[in-house]
């Protein structure tokens, strides 16, 4: 047997898009061929799902693609600390091969199996009555039979044929002596005769599944890439291991993001030791440390008294004191380093970052949603809102009035109508102020996200389930048809007593 992987995904892989495994074996023309194909959770070893191969036509190679079952393996994982592990977004997982055909397994001879031939004919646990039977010889092949098994004798047409020994056996035992496989049957010792060789093949059609090519760890993460962009995608250069290796999201440059709740990017760090995420606000450095986490980290990308540890300040770091204001701020910049004492090498990107800056005379709803590369990212709409309540409710006619001393009568505070299972919904249809034509376009991402939350005028973060299924993506037009308006209502609604 000889498995091949012929193609594979990346190490590290979009798991939204084509993840596309071939195999190729040296036995693959064999009758009924099969390829075996386990997908494995690689921490646990637990199997996620089997698959079985036909070849296909022409190469005889398997195909399969995995991406369906390794995105059942992810869900949306929100949180709020500045640095974690976003397990719901990513998976390391294994591929492990073996094949299966109809065995055809030759034999040279068949003889006697007894005192002196069989190391096992007096075992009761083999040979429960003890008598001498019939085996098969081999030569050097592994028959791969096992006690139990129950097989077809097919003997070559030479007058050398045994009737005893054609047809159907049990499998009592098989062995090694001296370089040569025996397979040893129920059948009593049939006595000697002239040499009979032929084929044994499992009765019932079973097929003999051969040792897996066992693979090495890939991962997958919560992404999916553009058509264009995923044809040119290259793993390495979102391994946060280098200068200009960059985060994963699909945030443009140009965008605005809330400057009051944070925005959080993920990145593939490989390895954490002193690793910090590092800003340069007004030529001012800080930094936080990535706590030694690695594969997919989400990282708090906006510099707060919450979030700083150190700041660098004569000539080395110190701790941060508090006190960074960035009301006046309009960009600054972020990027992954390795520090050791006071030298930076840097990881990542150099990232500018974008702080929305027009003013808030409405409420503001900072509406954050998982991006196409699995980062979070905070957008605040804050020019104008409309609140909408619809009430469901269910109705029954009820009977009023009641017989009182032989006289029918009803009160005017009777109910002839009795509701119940009483809830409402309120939606919420909120604008942003004027867009430039990159991030009008962006907000597709907010459109089409999978999960989104929404935090009021800077409090807690709900989740909400967005309403509008279309909206325009302007381009080159006059800046006030720049703005977007999205409706939303939340995931969860306020209960009503009725």
């Amino acid at each position: 047997m000889a498995i091949t992987v012929i193609d594979s995904p990346q190490a590290l892989t979009p798991a939204y898009n084509p993840m596309y495994w071939y195999f190729d074996s040296t036995n693959k023309t064999e009758e009924g061929f099969r390829y075996i194909v386990d997908v494995v959770e690689d921490a646990s070893s637990d199997v996620i799902v089997t698959y079985k191969l036909k070849p296909i036509p022409v190469s005889g190679y398997g195909e399969v693609d995995i991406r369906k079952i390794i995105q059942s393996t992810m869900f949306n994982d929100f949180q709020t600390s500045k640095v974690y592990n976003p397990d719901g977004h990513q998976t390391k997982y294994r591929v492990n091969v073996a094949e299966e055909y109809f065995v055809n397994v030759a034999f040279t001879d068949y003889g006697f199996a007894g005192s002196g031939t069989w190391p096992n004919v007096s075992d009761p646990s083999v040979n429960p009555s003890g008598i001498s039977r019939t085996m098969l010889s081999h030569g050097a092949t592994n028959p791969g039979f096992s006690a139990g098994d129950v097989v077809n004798v097919a003997q070559a047409d030479t007058p050398a044929f045994r009737n005893e020994l054609e047809g159907i056996h049990t499998v009592l035992d098989v062995f090694l002596d001296t370089g040569v496989y025996y397979t040893v049957f129920d059948l009593t010792w049939i006595g000697s005769g002239a040499t009979s060789a032929g084929v044994v093949t499992y009765a019932d059609g079973l097929k003999s599944v051969f040792p897996a090519l066992l693979g090495a760890p890939f991962k997958a993460f919560k992404g999916a890439l553009g058509f264009i962009n995923f044809s040119t995608y290259d793993y390495s250069n979102y391994q946060l291991n280098g200068s200009g290796k960059q985060f994963l999201t699909t945030l443009p440059n140009e965008a605005r993001i809330s400057r009051n709740m944070p925005t959080w990017f993920a990145g593939d760090v490989l390895s954490a030791s002193n690793y910090y995420v590092v800003f340069i606000v007004d030529l001012v450095s800080y930094r936080y440390s990535l706590s030694s986490l690695t594969d997919i980290v989400s990282i708090n990308i906006l510099p707060s008294d919450a979030t700083i540890e150190d700041t660098f300040s004569g000539g080395s770091w110190i701790p941060f004191a508090g006190g960074l204001d960035l009301s006046t701020v309009d960009s600054y910049t972020v990027s992954v380093q390795q520090i050791s004492g006071i030298v930076g090498v840097i990881k990542s990107e150099i990232k500018t970052v974008n702080l929305y800056g027009e003013c808030d005379l409405y409420t503001t709803y900072d509406i954050c949603f998982l991006d196409r590369l699995s980062s979070w990212v905070t957008i605040p709409f804050n020019k104008g809102d409309y609140l909408t309540q619809t009430v469901n409710r269910q109705n029954i006619q009820t009977k009023y009035g009641t017989v009182t001393d032989d006289a029918w009568g009803y009160e005017t505070t009777d109910k002839g109508v009795q509701s119940y299972d009483v809830n409402e919904s309120i939606s919420y249809k909120v604008s942003t102020g004027i867009l430039s034509e990159t991030e009008s376009q962006y907000m597709r991402e907010l459109l089409s996200t999978p999960q989104a939350y929404v935090s009021i005028n800077g409090g807690d973060w709900q989740a909400i389930e967005i309403l509008s299924t279309s909206q325009p993506l302007h381009k080159k037009r006059t800046q006030r048809n720049r703005k977007v308006s999205i409706e939303f209502r939340m995931s969860v609604q306020d209960e009503v007593n009725g």
